[in-house]
């Protein structure tokens, strides 16, 4: 263990003077994500950041209880020295010696680790990284590089808002000057103070708190070398050999629950929330992120996006745009003649959810009506909420992705927490209006998808209606075929249930569309068949309802719904404009048009034969 223990320093106003206490908790901002989720966010944001390039990074998220040993070096060692002011002192105490001394611990590997000088107000003529003095020192420094996630760097306040001490302890691994270095110092936001002297004055100190090697002019840098690898390991760091660039961060006595598997919960769904765009399946592997969580010595591990709905649609959304999909929506700014992104809907069945222990308290939604919105780096900034779907068990999902040529203007429009676009805060007014038009273009979209004539149309047909058209056949749907929002099919390999012989699924009613003043249901079936299967026809069979009951008596005649067209939705050119359809031997999925009368709802059945000579 090493013999040297090691310094406070407290900071004190400059004659010019500092930000304080206060001004540092203000630039938070009021966050959208309670604060673990916006520690979580934060960090592996700056993880995003720091990766190398063309490498996505790898991140350990570990919450542990400390060894005696492990406490006892940051008693002895670390923390040996104290600030005078009661209160950071007492809260840091109440920690090391707690009997239960649990650390919240966030550590990145493949990253550039907080390389640079040391020391804010000195530095190397041609300096061109400052990781270290910007996320140690500073607060509210911009990073330069095109295409980041974070642009001002206050988030990392959250860091010590999440300590019950607001107290971190970082070791990084990284380059200074060409060379590999080894740092670790500590760091405390405690609350400004003042110490009186023999001359009837007192000396103001900001509440900020360094723990280092004490320099010739009593200000202290982090320890490094030997001695940094050695306090890193004794109080349980991950082992890192030089090569092993990264960062890690220890929170002291971090704000959390006391079940191990609602931690885990409220890790995986933060992560899946945020970044299920760098976790996807054609997630590149530049931007892909390797998560590995640990809560009380047990693993836990992130379910793909495909697999957790409705993760499963925003994936499908996602993928679209990066294949360039047909049925992508610009978002533009006519007047501009300037593309400001990509907007892309995707439509589907209402996927069971999977627990992750939290009950009411998940943050992942009941049902999708929801638009993610991100940057071209792919980190979602936030949900845009839309019309839920009228049948409970459809729901939808779209992604935004703002185009490079005006990525800085949204940059701009985020708030310290990174969570918003407000274009009220960009300065610019090209800029603004950029941000401005796309945010309305999404949620014109929005509306226009979940409810296509939520209002009067030029025929004259009433939205209102229709979506009350709609909500009544889905609930006549799940009383007569009793379908709910089950598990919807990933795309995957994962086990089937056998059938034997050919088969169509029950309908399922997707929509309302309006034509000349014709009111139309769209439904969808899944037709399977074997391999040894002879041509077959398919027909459609509907039917005017009413509490799940079919109405065929033949005094209703005049009001019966007509079967107007059955395609297969990936193959237009097989198609039939009446109730039948020779299907051949295609499987797939198949849309049925059915125009209903006014003011009613429709039932539809199918069935398959053979075609015969």
């Amino acid at each position: 263990m090493p013999t040297e223990r090691i310094s406070i320093y407290p900071e004190p106003y400059a004659a010019s003077g500092n930000i304080g206490d206060g001004g540092l908790r203000k630039l938070l901002g009021a966050p959208s994500l309670n604060m673990l989720q916006m520690v979580i966010r934060e960090a592996v944001q700056n993880s995003c950041d720091a990766a190398k390039l063309g490498t996505g990074p790898e991140i350990l998220i570990r919450i542990r209880t400390l060894t005696e040993s492990q406490k006892k070096v940051l008693k002895d060692t670390v923390f040996s020295e104290l600030p005078v002011n009661i209160d950071s002192r007492a809260g840091i105490l109440n920690f090391l010696n707690s009997s239960v001394p649990k650390v919240l611990e966030i550590c990145d590997f493949q990253t550039v680790g907080l390389g640079g000088p040391t020391r804010a107000d000195w530095v190397p003529q041609g300096t061109k990284v400052t990781d270290f003095i910007d996320f140690m020192r500073n607060f509210g420094s911009s990073h330069d590089t095109h295409n980041r996630g974070g642009t001002y760097g206050f988030g990392k306040v959250s860091l010590y808002q999440a300590s019950k001490c607001q107290t971190v302890l970082v070791d990084t691994c990284t380059t200074n000057q060409s060379k590999h270095v080894r740092r670790l110092m500590g760091c405390h936001l405690g609350l400004q103070y003042e110490v009186a002297n023999n001359l009837d004055q007192v000396q103001r100190f900001t509440g900020r708190h360094w723990w280092g090697n004490k320099n010739t002019d009593a200000f202290v840098d982090p320890v490094e070398g030997t001695i940094a690898t050695t306090l890193s390991l004794q109080v349980g760091f991950p082992k890192r050999d030089k090569l092993q660039t990264g960062t890690s961060i220890m929170i002291l006595d971090p704000f959390i629950e006391n079940s191990t598997d609602i931690m885990a919960g409220i890790i995986q769904e933060s992560l899946l929330w945020n970044f299920w765009p760098r976790l996807t399946s054609d997630t590149p592997s530049s931007k892909k992120i390797n998560f590995h969580i640990e809560v009380d010595g047990c693993q836990f591990t992130l379910p793909a996006p495909e697999e957790f709905p409705p993760l499963d649609l925003f994936s499908i959304a996602i993928k679209n745009i990066r294949s360039n999909s047909k049925d992508l929506i610009p978002i533009n700014a006519q007047k501009a003649a300037k593309k400001l992104g990509t907007l892309s809907l995707i439509k589907g069945m209402r996927g069971a959810r999977t627990s992750m222990h939290l009950g009411e308290s998940s943050i992942i939604p009941f049902a999708s009506a929801y638009i993610a919105v991100m940057r071209p780096v792919e980190l979602v900034v936030k949900y845009i909420e839309g019309a839920f779907l009228p049948d409970e068990r459809l729901e939808w999902a779209g992604v935004f992705i703002a185009d490079e040529q005006v990525e800085s203007a949204f940059a701009k429009a985020e708030p310290p927490a990174h969570d918003d676009w407000q274009p009220k805060i960009i300065d610019d007014a090209t800029q603004k209006s950029y941000v401005t038009i796309a945010l309305r273009r999404i949620k014109e979209e929005a509306m226009q998808f979940s409810s296509p004539l939520s209002t009067i149309d030029k025929s004259g047909v009433n939205g209102k209606s229709l979506a009350a058209a709609a909500g009544a056949i889905g609930n006549i749907l799940s009383r007569i075929d009793g379908q709910g929002g089950g598990s919807r099919s990933s795309g995957g390999t994962g086990s089937r249930k056998k059938f034997y012989g050919n088969s169509a699924t029950p309908p399922i009613f997707i929509k309302l569309e309006s034509n000349n003043s014709k009111i139309f249901a769209i439904f969808e079936t899944q037709i399977r068949l074997i391999s040894t299967s002879k041509p077959m026809k398919l027909r459609a069979f509907a039917h005017l309802a009413a509490d799940g009951s079919a109405f065929t008596e033949e005094s209703l005649i005049t009001t019966q719904p007509k079967i107007s067209a059955i395609q297969h939705k990936n193959f237009i050119s097989i198609t039939s404009k009446n109730n039948e359809l020779d299907i051949g031997t295609l499987e797939g999925t198949y849309e049925i048009r059915v125009q209903i009368p006014k003011g009613y709802a429709t039932t539809l059945k199918v069935e398959l034969s053979e075609v015969t000579s």
